[in-house]
């Protein structure tokens, strides 16, 4: 009886769950940003879903996964059965203080295993509470800063993201704002020369380089009596030389866009990493349909004295896209704190704001869900990456190959939504606090069809960071 209610309450969830990654994951939505019933009707009107033969199609599928989902949870519960997946170091352990015994898989999911051995998701869940308040405390604090105060919000950015720092990386937080300091150095000289650009890629390439070689260096090599900065004592939750990467990106962003507002009046010199993405002209920006407003606050230079070191700290260590991203231009994230500031939006545009975020927000509470269900049901992560897994999985693949094929699948599904949950909480962290940024991810994983789309979809603004800032200059087509 139970395994027969499991097989239909996992195969309907894996059922809504494909579906829900067409029509509530995917960002922008579907139908246009409109979900009211009038315009799915109206789009559904003209589908080709009405045709007899997509109509089977769609049914097909929706078997497939039906079944699929069945069949991996049905091998996740053999898995959940072995004494060895709950060994010290193994990859399952119990969901609840009340599980009964090892191996105990009810289809309700009280009692049930937890796969938590992906060790970025488990890290994130157990330190979202914390993370909550952390969140809770910089959202609140902002709301208490004086507005038309832009050098208030600015300050106010550089100790939240100090602060965060210093907990996350601890004492090695000095590290970070040297190189921050170094290369705002480079950029300020460096800034309208005609190999600006390669100059400035060449010395944040030998930091990455430098910080790799050196381990994100130690105390002790400045001197000794420093050696004690080096103990456990003073380090942060993370190596701060591997998030730093992410760093890099942003203190790329300011020294290219500070040297093109540098050069906006001057005329552009050809050749290697010289040439700038050309700004929008009055005509385009009238246009508007063309290209994004975000795209538009990334091409258009800002004034001189925007290009500032407290601008730049601020934009650099800005609490809710420090630790994950997604990427933002300096150009976009200067410009939408100054309007921001200044209150120029409409009580519309605030409420508009507001509605999307609270619908951004209900969306990722369902990934979320999603996730913590999966990890209950489907052991695909325990099962591909761990020694007994591995082990297990190679009965499966003599014994039942269908069931080995959608556990290989369900292992991309877990990572898609895992990165979804980090990378949207965040977005919606930075949104809250009225910085857009574009998005990463936007389709899902089941609904990318070639190679090409997978890659400019599972990292976009990254993607969008990389045209910007190295194809164009390279001499490739920025339109």
């Amino acid at each position: 009886m139970d395994q027969m209610l499991g097989t239909l309450a996992y195969g309907s969830f894996g059922t809504v769950l494909f579906v829900g990654g067409f029509f509530l994951l995917e960002e922008p939505a579907p139908f246009g940003g409109d979900r009211s019933w009038a315009t799915v009707k109206r789009v559904l009107a003209g589908s080709r879903f009405r045709r007899p033969e997509h109509a089977l199609y769609a049914l097909f599928m929706l078997w497939i996964f039906f079944r699929g989902t069945a069949k991996a949870v049905q091998a996740s519960a053999r898995f959940a059965t072995l004494p060895a997946a709950y060994a010290p170091g193994g990859p399952l352990t119990h969901g609840y203080p009340s599980a009964t015994a090892p191996g105990t898989v009810g289809w309700w999911l009280h009692g049930a295993a937890i796969d938590l051995s992906d060790t970025q998701w488990r890290q994130f869940r157990d330190n979202l509470p914390l993370l909550l308040l952390a969140v809770g405390a910089f959202l609140g604090g902002r709301r208490m800063l004086p507005r038309g105060k832009r050098g208030s919000h600015i300050g106010y950015n550089i100790l939240g993201g100090l602060g965060a720092s210093l907990v996350l990386y601890g004492a090695k937080t000095a590290f970070v704002l040297a190189l921050l300091l170094l290369n705002y150095a480079v950029a300020k000289a460096a800034g309208g020369l005609k190999r600006a650009p390669l100059l400035i890629w060449a010395v944040n390439m030998a930091i990455l380089v430098s910080n790799e070689l050196h381990d994100g260096y130690r105390w002790a090599t400045l001197s000794s009596s420093l050696r004690v900065l080096d103990g456990d004592a003073y380090n942060g939750l993370l190596r701060w030389h591997v998030a730093f990467n992410l760093s890099t990106l942003r203190m790329i962003s300011f020294a290219l866009d500070y040297h093109w507002a540098v050069q906006s009046g001057k005329a552009v010199a050809s050749g290697l990493l010289s040439g700038a993405p050309k700004g929008p002209s009055s005509s385009q920006k009238q246009a508007g349909k063309a290209r994004s407003k975000l795209r538009l606050q990334a091409e258009s230079p800002l004034p001189k004295e925007d290009y500032s070191l407290g601008a730049y700290l601020s934009y650099a260590l800005y609490f809710p896209l420090l630790l994950a991203g997604p990427v933002i231009s300096f150009n976009a994230f200067s410009a939408q704190l100054r309007d921001n500031v200044k209150g120029t939006s409409s009580a519309r545009e605030r409420r508009a704001a507001t509605d999307t975020a609270f619908g951004y927000g209900m969306r990722l509470l369902l990934v979320f869900v999603s996730l913590e269900l999966m990890s209950r049901c489907i052991y695909s992560w325990g099962i591909m990456s761990t020694e007994v897994g591995q082990r297990f999985f190679k009965t499966v693949l003599i014994s039942d190959l269908e069931a080995a094929l959608y556990l290989h699948f369900y292992s991309l599904k877990l990572i898609y939504l895992k990165f979804v949950a980090i990378w949207r909480f965040f977005r919606l962290v930075a949104m809250l606090d009225g910085i857009v940024t574009p998005e990463n991810l936007p389709k899902d994983i089941t609904a990318q069809y070639s190679i090409l789309g997978f890659w400019r979809h599972w990292h976009q603004s990254f993607n969008v960071w990389l045209i910007r800032y190295l194809y164009v200059p390279l001499g490739g087509r920025g339109r």
